[in-house]
């Protein structure tokens, strides 16, 4: 006797249910086959917007603005990279960072130059554009995690990102402008009126915003660098879910600090400058 076969799947009602099978196998494929570097675009994107905070700096502060200003446009460039579209790195609007952020420290502007330098040689590498089938102007190039600009970035920048994130953190927590009291110390006794007060309030409140920042400078570095380990294999979904939870914890950080400038949903115009579209 030959052997039975196995029993068909079958419905309460007797039936296969072929149309939902088919339908699970191929969502199934199409989630396999689909790169899933959009995690690593949304958190480099919230990165450089949550970086780019000139109201915890003093005007007198030009060099650390130097320094937020080209995190800023190092990690949004990534979020571009990521999503496979071409960068457009200005040089000439980039050259005068590192000069700037030199005045506070000498290793902050030789990493922004080692910054700078990278993402110039990812311009250099850009994709070519997909020709679309039906005749019309040429389209972006798909995203691919395997892109090596994608990934000489994060390999090859993780160091110098490092160095620029540790000086800028330092800077915002042992070198605060004149009138910022570092948290836990006790405010010195002024005139007994309500403006007083409140500038005292308001230094207060920005000096611990300066420390929470510095925390989350740190955060950055942390993800990145575990991005920098998984190298291509941002495309797993393990990778893909602890980016988007790096997100998540990022932003509930940021929660903690002033607002960007009035109406900016992305960094400063010197970004808009060096990656102009």
């Amino acid at each position: 006797m030959a052997p039975r076969s196995a029993a068909p799947c079958r419905t309460g009602h007797g039936r296969r249910p072929t149309n939902v099978i088919a339908a699970g196998v191929i969502l199934l494929l199409s989630a396999c086959a689909l790169p899933r570097v959009t995690a690593l675009r949304d958190w480099a994107q919230s990165a450089s917007i949550v970086v780019d905070r000139p109201a915890l700096l003093a005007p007198t502060e030009d060099g650390p603005r130097a320094m937020q200003e080209a995190l800023a446009i190092y990690l949004y460039a990534l979020g571009i990279m990521a999503d496979g579209g071409p960068l457009r790195f200005q040089a000439a609007a980039y050259a005068p960072l590192a000069p700037r952020a030199a005045t506070t420290d000498a290793d902050a502007g030789r990493a922004i130059e080692a910054l700078g330098a990278l993402l110039l040689t990812a311009q250099g590498r850009n994709p070519p554009p997909v020709e679309a089938p039906d005749g019309r102007s040429p389209v972006a190039a798909p995203p691919d995690p395997e892109d090596p600009r994608l990934q000489d970035s994060l390999r090859d920048g993780d160091a110098p990102l490092r160095v620029l994130l540790a000086a800028l953190g330092s800077t915002m927590v042992s070198n605060g402008p004149a009138g910022i009291v570092p948290p836990g110390e006790t405010l010195a006794p002024g005139p007994e009126t309500a403006p007083a007060r409140l500038a005292a309030r308001q230094a207060a409140d920005r000096a611990r915003a300066r420390v929470a920042y510095a925390a989350i400078l740190e955060q950055i570095g942390d993800t990145h660098a575990m991005l920098r380990a998984h190298g291509f294999r941002v495309v797993y979904r393990s990778t893909s879910i602890q980016v988007g939870d790096a997100e998540a914890r990022l932003k509930r950080a940021a929660m903690r600090l002033p607002p960007p400038a009035a109406g900016a949903t992305t960094a400063s115009g010197t970004l808009v400058a060096v990656l102009a579209p």
